[in-house]
């Protein structure tokens, strides 16, 4: 319980602005624990960010379609690398 409060206090909607490296933002469409609603409010705040969604998986695409996460995040890191 004492987790989920932290979790639920803990806010750095303010930093994100200062973020300036790339940033792939993932999100599962059926995630019912951060709902893609959050996706384009945060999209919207790390300038220059790429946004993933990956449909039909929910709180860890990485897991959960392994080869497509994989895929488009190598893609990112590509397109990124310096």
């Amino acid at each position: 319980m004492q987790q989920s409060n932290a979790a639920i206090a803990h806010d750095v909607e303010s930093s994100l602005k200062s973020i300036s490296a790339p940033a792939q933002i993932s999100f599962g469409s059926r995630d019912v624990v951060t709902s893609t609603r959050f996706a384009k409010p945060l999209k919207d705040k790390i300038r220059g960010s790429e946004l993933v969604i990956f449909e039909g998986c929910s709180h860890a695409p990485i897991y959960e379609n392994v080869e497509e996460f994989n895929q488009k995040t190598m893609a990112f890191l590509k397109r990124h690398s310096g």
